[in-house]
C-alpha cells in the first residue's frame, strides 16, 4: 500500500508543467540554483523552482539523474 502512495506522489510531481524544463537542464549539467534559473529563461519563479528542486531531491530523482550522467 505504501508504494502506491509513493507512485501517486511521484505522478503528482512529474505532472507539474515546470518539472520537465528543470529535468532537462539538470540532465545536461550540474547547475547552481541561479544557473538553472537562467537556463530555464527565468520562466519559472524562484519559489516554484525551489519547490520543484526540493521535490526532486525528496524522491531522489535529482540524485538519479546525476548517476545516469556519470555512467
Amino acid at each position: 500500500m505504501e508504494i502506491q502512495y509513493y507512485f501517486l506522489d511521484l505522478q503528482h510531481i512529474l505532472g507539474k508543467k515546470w518539472i520537465f524544463p528543470i529535468l532537462i537542464e539538470l540532465s545536461n549539467a550540474h547547475l547552481s540554483f541561479n544557473e538553472l534559473r537562467g537556463k530555464t529563461g527565468r520562466r519559472i519563479n524562484p519559489t516554484l523552482l525551489s519547490s520543484g528542486l526540493k521535490n526532486l531531491e525528496n524522491y531522489n530523482i535529482k540524485k538519479n539523474i546525476a548517476n545516469i550522467k556519470n555512467k
